[in-house]
C-alpha cells in the first residue's frame, strides 16, 4: 500500500510534478531559503511537504515575501519539516473527477465520504495522491455489501474521521500547551532559542502519533473483536440450552460531576482545573 514517498533524490521537474508546482516557483522558494537542494541540484522527498506548507500559508493570506523576511531574519526555518510532518504520498496522476467516473453509479458517494471523514472537499480537477486513489475505493468496496444498511459507509467514515480529528488536534493542542510558549513569545524568539524549546520536543512528539495510533487501534480492535466473539458464543450456548442462564444482575450506573469547576478555573487557572478533571477521570476509569 503506497502511503508515502520512496526516499530518493528528485530532480527539479520531478519535484514540481509531485508537489503540483512549477519549476519557476521552486526556484523562487530556493532563493528565499525554503528549499535547499544538494550540491548535485537534487531535492529530497520532504521538499514536497515544504512546498505544500508554503501553499497553506499563502491560502491563509500570508504573503511569500513575509515568509522570505522571516527566514532572512533567522526567525523561521523549514529545516525540521521532514521530522515533524508525515511523509507526503506521491500524486496518482488522477483527479477527483477521474475517481468519480471510475466508481460508476456510486461515484457520488466520494463527496459524501470526504465530508464524513472531515476532510476538505476536493474540486473536480483536484489531483489525488496515490493513497487517496487506493484507499477510498477500498473503503467503498468494504462497506458496499448488500447485507449492510446503505448508510453504514458514511457512519463508518464519520466515526473514523471524528476520532482521528480529535486525536490529532488534541495531541497538537496539548503539545503547544505543554511547551508553554504563547504565540507572542514565539514571535520574538530566534531559531536558536526556539530549537530546544519547541523544535526538538516537536521532533520527538510528532512522529510518535502515527505509530502509537496504529498500535492502540490494533489493541482496541483485538479487545472489541474478542468481546463480539464471546457475546456471540454466549448467546448461542444460551439459545441451545448448553449452559445455565446467568442470574439477572443489571449493572449499576453512577453519574459523577465535579462541583465548582468553573469557579476553580476562574480562581486558580486552567492547569489546576485540568489536573482535577484528570484525577476524576482516572478514578472513574478505575
Amino acid at each position: 500500500m503506497l502511503l508515502g514517498l520512496k526516499s530518493k533524490a528528485l530532480t527539479e521537474r520531478e519535484l514540481a510534478r509531485r508537489a503540483r508546482s512549477s519549476p519557476a516557483r521552486i526556484r523562487r522558494l530556493m532563493e528565499i531559503g525554503v528549499l535547499r537542494p544538494t550540491t548535485q541540484g537534487s531535492f529530497a522527498a520532504a521538499d514536497i511537504q515544504r512546498i505544500q506548507i508554503v501553499d497553506a500559508y499563502e491560502r491563509a493570506g500570508i504573503e511569500l515575501e513575509h515568509i522570505a523576511t522571516a527566514i532572512a531574519e533567522g526567525r523561521m526555518s523549514f529545516e525540521y519539516t521532514d521530522r515533524i510532518y508525515p511523509e507526503a504520498s506521491p500524486p496518482s496522476g488522477r483527479t477527483f473527477a477521474d475517481l468519480e467516473r471510475e466508481q460508476g453509479d456510486r461515484g457520488h458517494l466520494l463527496t459524501d465520504t470526504f465530508m464524513a471523514l472531515g476532510l476538505p472537499l476536493p474540486t473536480a480537477d483536484s489531483q489525488l495522491t496515490e493513497a487517496d486513489a487506493e484507499l477510498l475505493p477500498r473503503f467503498l468496496d468494504a462497506w458496499a455489501d448488500p447485507a449492510m444498511s446503505p448508510e453504514a459507509a458514511l457512519r463508518a467514515a464519520r466515526l473514523l474521521g471524528d476520532a482521528m480529528r480529535r486525536a490529532v488536534e488534541g495531541w497538537i493542542a496539548l503539545f503547544m500547551e505543554a511547551i508553554d510558549l504563547p504565540a507572542e513569545f514565539r514571535a520574538d524568539m530566534s531559531l536558536d532559542e526556539l530549537r530546544p524549546r519547541m523544535f526538538e520536543p516537536a521532533m520527538r512528539v510528532a512522529p510518535l502519533l502515527e505509530p502509537m495510533a496504529v498500535w492502540l487501534l490494533r489493541r482496541h480492535m483485538e479487545r472489541a473483536l474478542n468481546a463480539v466473539n464471546v457475546e456471540s458464543m454466549e448467546v448461542a450456548l444460551d439459545y441451545r440450552g448448553l449452559r445455565p442462564r446467568p442470574a439477572a444482575d443489571p449493572p449499576s450506573i453512577v453519574f459523577a460531576d465535579m462541583s465548582g469547576f468553573t469557579r476553580l478555573t476562574e480562581e486558580f487557572g486552567d492547569e489546576l482545573a485540568a489536573r482535577h478533571a484528570s484525577g476524576l477521570s482516572r478514578l472513574a476509569a478505575e
